[in-house]
């Protein structure tokens, strides 16, 4: 038994090294440093924001970023619909920290991880269009803020926020609110 378990470890170790690649990649400690330098560059550079949620009285709606680009003359994204557009549904079931109350007022805000570098700038102009049952119309952002509907049931929110003053860019974000 005990020389079955002694074979058996000497068995991996052979097929271990023995399937490993004979090449070893040398980098210069100055390559790693000048990539370093162009990484951290390019996150400084980069201002686009990672999310835009809207945020209530007491609650932060999340949503989900499904089309953008950036530092594009030419972008040509379109619209979906937010109900298909969001990943997961369980995610955004109705529940107390996405349904908010009629009429109640609610800010677009931008944020990103901890991991990000660089500043955090406000979409110059926002667009939202509401669908609530298979009807859809436009929605008056004003200050980054809008008017939760006053009517209750469930909306999906299309939000397409663009960027054009220090940065250029734009994106399609989709919300589901609960309205009671």
């Amino acid at each position: 038994m005990r020389k079955s378990i002694i074979f058996l470890f000497v068995f991996i170790g052979v097929l271990l090294v023995g399937c490993k690649d004979g090449q070893q990649e040398t980098v210069s400690k100055n390559d790693n440093i000048e990539q370093n330098d162009v990484d951290q560059e390019r996150a400084e550079k980069s201002t686009r924001p990672r999310d835009l949620s809207l945020e209530g009285r007491s609650i932060v709606i999340p949503s989900a970023r499904y089309s953008s680009c950036w530092d594009e003359s030419n972008c040509s994204i379109k619209p979906e619909n937010p109900e298909e557009a969001l990943p997961d549904e369980r995610v955004f079931q109705a529940n107390k920290f996405y349904t908010v109350n009629s009429a109640e007022v609610l800010t677009f805000i931008t944020s990103a991880t901890s991991a990000y570098k660089g500043e955090l700038i406000a979409p110059d102009l926002i667009e939202v269009t509401q669908f609530y049952n298979d009807n859809k119309e436009k929605i008056e952002v004003s200050n980054n803020q809008l008017s939760a509907p006053s009517e209750k049931g469930t909306y999906y929110l299309n939000v397409h926020a663009k960027w054009e003053d220090q940065i250029k860019g734009e994106a399609y974000y989709a919300f589901k609110l609960f309205v009671k």
